[in-house]
């Protein structure tokens, strides 16, 4: 009779033991793991955030720029503390108190008084898309937050005929980067069979009279 009144006493014990671990009877994550190696930015236009490095580095993050070193961090408890040389010296200061975190969200912890507490929600920042933003280009990217500069520029460029004094625009086609830089150079001549444009007719020949302008809508070539 007493052992069974000793496992019915042991079973509600045990109950209550499981119910505080964490799922799968793992313990909760520390700041440290959640937060060390992982950008976290704010939903402002710039998306200002940090990064904790694996290295000991901390960074400030920015968007489309590269990441700012300001010396190494520390976690103490739920402290942020930043340790970076100056002068001769090394100084270590409090970057930021952590207030809650989870896997895909981190409160930092801006201001407090006796009646208001204002927090940073840091949320997991997204790989920046770099490409060309350029409309005009040939390789222009719809999908690009960042500019990286590969932009080819392209122009529709044509000959300027001067037929009865008047002005006649025969066009030669759309170039794009380097064959671009090669129909704008001064020197540069173009070969044309003999064109009718309206009722004019345009005699086949060699013209160097050639000018080229930046449009929204490019052709792609194969």
């Amino acid at each position: 009779m007493k052992k069974i009144l000793y496992l019915l006493l042991l079973s509600p014990i045990i109950y209550l033991v499981s119910c505080s671990s964490s799922k799968d009877g793992l313990s909760p994550q520390s700041l440290e793991s959640i937060i060390v190696g992982t950008e976290w930015c704010l939903s402002n236009d710039n998306e200002d955030g940090f990064l904790l490095a694996e290295d000991g580095r901390l960074f400030v993050t920015q968007k489309c720029q590269p990441n700012y070193s300001v010396g190494e961090w520390i976690i103490n408890g739920n402290q942020i503390m930043n340790r970076y040389t100056e002068g001769t010296g090394e100084i270590t200061t409090l970057w930021a108190e952590v207030t809650e975190y989870s896997e895909n969200q981190i409160k930092i912890l801006e201001s407090a008084d006796s009646t208001t507490t204002l927090v940073s929600i840091y949320t997991l920042d997204t790989t920046d898309i770099y490409g060309c933003m350029d409309v005009s280009a040939s390789n222009y990217n719809p999908a690009a937050e960042c500019d990286d500069g590969s932009c080819i520029e392209c122009a529709l460029c044509h000959i300027s005929y001067i037929a009865n004094g008047v002005e006649i625009e025969v066009e030669i086609g759309e170039f794009c980067g380097s064959e671009l830089e090669i129909v704008e150079d001064p020197g540069y001549s173009h070969t044309i069979e003999e064109t009718i444009v309206g009722m004019d007719t345009v005699q086949a020949g060699t013209y160097s009279n050639i000018h080229c302008e930046e449009h929204y809508e490019h052709t792609t070539k194969n």
